[in-house]
């Protein structure tokens, strides 16, 4: 049972570090994930947080994954087999006409909706 310095009890899974920070931490699929803070309330709100984002599928790491880097991964991983040619052409030249210059060299984390 982890305690912070003043002796309360601190729920699972949270620790408080040497220098006062509050550190919260789980394991999802063999990864692990922790958060930082010095308060003890933001600590479980960010690690709730995350925790539904990665539990969810909508956690992106940080990664110098470019906009077209991730949309040929998508293509050829994701969409190649389960879709017609026809479809798979759409999505290309779509991407290719509205999207590759504008955004495509932007870091996959910079861009949001």
């Amino acid at each position: 049972m982890a305690v912070d310095k003043s002796g309360n009890k601190l729920p699972k899974g949270i620790t408080q570090r040497v220098d006062g920070l509050y550190m919260g931490r789980f394991e999802y699929h063999v990864e692990k994930f922790a958060v930082y803070d010095k308060s003890l309330k933001e600590v479980q709100k960010k690690l709730n947080d995350l925790r539904y984002e990665v539990e969810h599928g909508i956690y992106a790491k940080k990664q110098n994954l470019s906009l077209n880097a991730w949309f040929e991964t998508w293509m050829l991983d994701y969409k190649k087999n389960p879709i017609k040619i026809g479809t798979y052409t759409i999505y290309e030249n779509h991407y290719n006409h509205y999207i590759r210059r504008k955004l495509g060299n932007k870091k996959l984390t910079d861009v949001r909706p």
